[in-house]
């Protein structure tokens, strides 16, 4: 799946600059363990960061919906 950089910049402008941050490195392809970490640390926030995560279920990037 290849992942065009630009949109998901679009798809998270005005999102808080933490989580954009993970939301990135939780699709980086190369290294797995970045993404895992980053994943985790989503976890770790619980329901506070759901409003966020709920609002790239609009978006066209196959890999931010998921």
């Amino acid at each position: 799946m290849k992942i065009n950089n630009e949109e998901i910049n679009n798809d998270l402008s005005g999102f808080p600059e933490y989580l954009v941050k993970l939301i990135n490195e939780s699709l980086d392809a190369k290294d797995f363990g970045k993404r895992l970490s980053a994943k985790d640390s989503m976890v770790n926030m619980g329901k506070t960061i759901i409003p966020q995560l709920h609002k790239l279920l609009c978006s066209k990037n196959d890999s931010l919906r998921m």
